[in-house]
């Protein structure tokens, strides 16, 4: 239960991080009080890339199956889900991520299909927070950018 509950929060996380960028006061977001299925929808509204969609509400029914019954538990079905929810090519770099990570524990399968149940969600919440660091960085260049360009017509 704990790793469902903090994987989501830790996901939930980088969905604030997109905000804090997006957005120019985020205090009066963090006012309104949303459900994660509401903010999701936010994010998607303000640029977050759509495929990431299928992917949270997935993340989002786990957790709430786990935050309203304790005695839950990670299924394969709930794994094969999340699983399904990404693109075609997003399970081929999830696929890659587990088959050529150099810092794979020698213990752990380079195969997704060999992997436990625990250890599938895990490499699921790995990667989903690998694409929004990556997203957030992007963004973060791109206000960098903007800046400079501003900071050298004020200049000129």
């Amino acid at each position: 239960m704990g790793v469902v509950i903090r994987a989501h929060i830790h996901i939930e996380e980088y969905v604030d991080k997109f905000f804090a960028i997006k957005i120019d006061d985020c205090n009066y977001l963090a006012k309104i009080k949303l459900e994660f299925s509401e903010k999701v929808l936010l994010a998607l509204s303000l640029g977050l890339d759509k495929e990431f969609q299928k992917p949270l509400m997935v993340i989002s029914k786990i957790r709430n199956k786990f935050a309203h019954k304790t005695d839950s538990t990670l299924t394969e079905s709930d794994v094969n889900n999340l699983y399904k929810s990404f693109c075609s090519e997003e399970k081929a770099e999830l696929q890659d991520m587990i088959k050529n990570n150099p810092d794979r524990p020698e213990s752990l399968s380079d195969k997704y299909s060999k992997l436990s149940v625990m250890e599938k969600l895990v490499v699921m919440v790995i990667y989903m927070s690998t694409k929004f660091e990556m997203i957030i960085d992007e963004e973060v260049q791109s206000l960098q950018k903007m800046v400079r360009l501003i900071e050298a017509e004020s200049n000129a």
